[in-house]
């Protein structure tokens, strides 16, 4: 059985301070918005409700390919860089729309 790792009561985060520490900007060019993140995950399997999924590139595969997947399980914002947008496309098939954030300078192994 895998061990879980989260806390059973998250207070938190804003999205924004978020957003500064890692020199991420909306994709869309507007404000962030006033959200609050409650996870971070890097597998979209893993996602819950409230994450931030970083999207980002990996050994073999492109996290951007996993968006879809972590918005149906409930991540509320998405940290990508250029080449994850392309992936993802900005349609979740959910038809859920997180809040996408990009970076400048994200890197994968």
């Amino acid at each position: 059985m895998a061990m879980k790792l989260r806390p059973s009561h998250p207070v938190g985060q804003a999205l924004g301070p978020l957003a500064e520490q890692v020199h991420a900007v909306p994709a869309q060019g507007v404000a962030v918005p006033d959200i609050r993140i409650t996870g971070v995950t890097l597998r979209g399997q893993d996602a819950e409700a409230g994450d931030l999924f970083a999207a980002l590139p990996g050994s073999s595969s492109h996290g951007g390919r996993y968006v879809d997947e972590a918005v149906r399980r409930g991540a509320v914002a998405v940290l990508t860089d250029a080449a994850g947008l392309e992936h993802w496309g900005h349609a979740p098939a959910s038809g859920r729309y997180p809040h996408p954030l990009a970076g400048d300078g994200l890197e994968g192994p």
